[in-house]
């Protein structure tokens, strides 16, 4: 995928997250509007962008206002985390 940093567990992670709630849906033939929240553990701001790219590439346009993450929702922008 070209990644470069190696400790960008987000970015490496999207992927599987993206196929994770693809095959959700498929599985239960379920529609991303069927649900308030769709969330990923902790992807992280690189990470979900990543992922939001990649569904939308799929054919799958989840709306902003229910796809979040929760590393996101956690800290804010301007904190620190390592």
């Amino acid at each position: 995928m070209g990644l470069t940093d190696p400790f960008n567990m987000g970015a490496a992670m999207a992927s599987a997250a993206v196929d994770t709630i693809e095959r959700h849906f498929r599985d239960l033939k379920r529609e991303p509007s069927y649900y308030d929240v769709i969330a990923t553990g902790d992807l992280g701001r690189v990470g979900h962008k990543i992922a939001g790219d990649l569904l939308k590439k799929h054919g799958m346009d989840i709306p902003e206002e229910i796809f979040t993450d929760c590393g996101i929702l956690i800290y804010s922008k301007d904190q620190p985390t390592l």
